[in-house]
């Protein structure tokens, strides 16, 4: 038990993570081969951005299993936005064995400049479609913290050339039809009180 008490203390900075299913459109968006999963495990695939994530080196970054076990993290070179010289923001990686992470026992997120983890870079992290019941997302959450969570996924296409622009359309249309609205509403205001 001192064990566990003593592995929480020494990280500069640790969240829960939560795990969540992965929806179709992040399947779609990460279609693509990877190494497969290993048999028993499932593999968890996530951007991580909270808000005081700041780390000088991306050996300073590791999610831990309730035993406090290590798992390496292979984070993607593409994802990583930087800030005043650190990492603020990456899209990673990891497998953890299915029997290893429950309610009872979370894995728990850990960065900072006491943190030292053997994670990789890689060019780029896909699914296996064939196999999407092996992989999963997350949110995170401070510990011991029981409060409902919500999360809004915003999915970015480069590949999308001018496309975007059809979205536009909508919006310009309601906005016309609110300015002929208002125009004709000044009218009728205008005529009532000319009668007056």
């Amino acid at each position: 038990m001192s064990f566990l008490l003593s592995c929480g203390l020494c990280a500069a900075d640790s969240l829960t993570l939560v795990p969540l299913d992965i929806n179709d459109k992040l399947l779609t968006l990460l279609a693509g081969k990877d190494d497969p999963v290993p048999a028993g495990h499932l593999r968890f695939i996530g951007s991580f951005n909270e808000q005081s994530f700041s780390i000088p080196s991306l050996s300073n970054i590791t999610v831990k299993t309730s035993s406090c076990s290590q798992i390496p993290l292979k984070i993607e070179e593409s994802s990583l936005i930087g800030e005043f010289g650190s990492t603020v923001s990456l899209w990673l990686s990891f497998d953890v064995p299915s029997d290893e992470f429950s309610q009872d026992k979370p894995l728990t997120i850990e960065w900072g400049k006491d943190v030292s983890a053997l994670n990789s870079k890689v060019k780029s992290i896909k699914v296996d479609i064939a196999r999407a019941n092996s992989y999963r997302t997350f949110t995170w959450r401070k510990k011991n913290d029981n409060s409902s969570f919500a999360t809004i996924e915003v999915i970015a296409d480069s590949g999308a050339d001018y496309y975007f622009l059809w979205y536009l359309l909508p919006i310009a249309v309601i906005s016309a039809v609110l300015a002929i609205r208002k125009a004709l509403c000044q009218k009728k205001g205008e005529s009532a009180n000319s009668k007056i």
